[in-house]
């Protein structure tokens, strides 16, 4: 897998910055599957690397679904997300299967399973960019590849969620996961934003991010990643777009609540309503006690005086 990414760097089909953080992440999704969904890896570089290496390249789906065949049985959600393949065509005549791959690391995995266990078929590899390949599972398989990966995302950030960040007995960031594509969980310690990405721990000064500590000020801040090139800081463009992997068509939202406020999220094309948002963040607090109508008249303090 390494040098297959390393390869890529070589080609111009992946920055080496980004080549490392896939290279460095858990492997909860395929680093390239994981590239392309970042931004990282653009597709079409990507699929005339393959043809570059000798595979030959799907463009068009076509109009006609292929025929199932007892083969095809072997091709469960669990290998198709794992190995990034899925069946083409089976030719009977000639005991060939014709596969569609994404990531052609995993082609030499993919070839002895088959043939330990169908001995006498062999198999081809025609390259598939995602968008298409994706569409291709989905239609012939009923395979959600992109609700996949959100449900991955969501585990990942799920379990490096900051252990006090709390709410209604919930964890705050599990509830916020289902409002939105993506959320990032940060924290704040000594100044600095702090969130874990995979292995890498990535540690931006506040007072280099002008824009966010605005949004933190607020505890609301909604942005359209495009609009908001011309005003974020250069800190704050590698943070979102190189490290957290913003394309220019995201929605981001900025949000924070609590009483210590150490503590903030970053959602990527939230779904959710600002109100149902703010809610899950600041929890509901204590009726008010019912005034009692023969009480002496409370002083009210300056400072409401003022509102």
């Amino acid at each position: 897998m390494r040098n297959v990414i390393l390869k890529m760097v070589s080609k111009g089909v992946i920055s080496s910055d980004n080549a490392n953080r896939l290279v460095n992440m858990k492997q909860n999704l395929d680093p390239v599957w994981k590239g392309i969904i970042r931004g990282y890896i653009d597709e079409k570089k990507l699929a005339r690397f393959f043809e570059e290496e000798g595979y030959p390249v799907i463009y068009d789906e076509g109009t006609t679904s292929f025929r199932k065949d007892d083969i095809f049985k072997f091709f469960t959600p669990d290998i198709i997300a794992h190995y990034l393949v899925f069946p083409i065509s089976y030719k009977k005549e000639s005991r060939d299967i014709i596969l569609g791959f994404l990531n052609a690391a995993h082609l030499d995995t993919v070839k002895q399973m088959i043939q330990h266990i169908f001995p006498d078929i062999s198999t081809t590899y025609f390259h598939v960019p995602y968008t298409l390949f994706r569409r291709m599972v989905y239609k012939n398989f009923l395979f959600d590849m992109s609700k996949y990966a959100s449900l991955m995302a969501g585990m990942d950030a799920a379990g490096k969620a900051p252990a006090d960040v709390k709410g209604d007995g919930n964890d705050i960031l599990q509830q916020i996961n289902a409002l939105a594509e993506r959320v990032i969980a940060f924290t704040i310690e000594n100044g600095s934003a702090v969130f874990r990405d995979e292995s890498i721990i990535n540690r931006f000064p506040l007072a280099s991010l002008p824009t966010i500590r605005d949004g933190l000020q607020k505890k609301y801040l909604e942005l359209s990643a495009d609009s908001a090139v011309k005003q974020l800081s250069p800190t704050e463009k590698i943070l979102l777009f190189t490290n957290m992997g913003v394309k220019r068509d995201d929605r981001i939202v900025v949000i924070s609540g609590g009483e210590k406020n150490d503590n903030f999220f970053i959602l990527i094309n939230p779904r959710g309503a600002k109100n149902e948002l703010e809610r899950i963040l600041n929890p509901a607090q204590p009726a008010p006690r019912p005034v009692n109508p023969n009480a002496a008249t409370e002083i009210v303090p300056d400072d409401l005086l003022k509102m």
